[in-house]
């Protein structure tokens, strides 16, 4: 398996994620088109797309195969605690769907999860969806909002609102991953 951009928390049709984390557009469809345009831009439609989570918010599954169809590429679903079911998610245009994935890439083992680190959980509410740290495996994530790539350790934040509402290249975290370890 080889993935060539990481995305997460882009929450098409969630009005109140403008507000919550601040981001700078007029309505859910401003957002929707920016996340579109930008998405599209970094992404070939030879690629393959690691999603990290909370992908649509009170959307129909005709929507959301809509937005789907509109982005390049293949998708594969880490599914987050806003994401429907599995088969729905899978229905609608991702390739496959699962709640975590472990994988091997560029010399590394990777972790793909929508949730950071256990230990550096924020939000009680999930305590068993978050995995627990492993010194030998990059965790790949959302779920946080924040604003910051690379919160330290071993994971790398793929969250939209870090990213330029934008997908992270693989060669973006293994930028981060060299940093941290100098």
């Amino acid at each position: 398996m080889y993935f060539d951009h990481f995305y997460s928390d882009p929450h098409f049709g969630h009005a109140k994620i403008i507000e919550y984390c601040e981001r700078p557009f007029m309505d859910v469809n401003h957002m929707a088109d920016r996340l579109i345009e930008n998405y599209n831009s970094q992404v070939e439609r030879n690629e393959t797309v690691l999603w990290l989570g909370d992908c649509f918010f009170r959307h129909t599954d005709g929507k959301m195969a809509n937005v789907l169809d509109a982005l390049n590429g293949k998708k594969v679903l880490v599914a987050g605690n806003h994401d429907r079911k599995s088969c729905r998610m899978a229905a609608v245009g991702f390739e496959f769907v699962t709640k975590q994935l472990v994988w091997q890439q560029e010399g590394h083992t990777f972790r793909g999860s929508h949730y950071p680190w256990r230990d550096m959980m924020q939000d009680e509410r999930f305590p068993n969806w978050h995995p627990k740290r492993n010194k030998a495996e990059v965790l790949v994530h959302g779920h946080t909002h924040d604003k910051r790539k690379h919160a330290g350790g071993n994971s790398v934040h793929c969250g939209v609102d870090a990213w330029d509402y934008s997908p992270v290249s693989i060669d973006d975290v293994l930028l981060i991953l060299r940093k941290n370890d100098q």
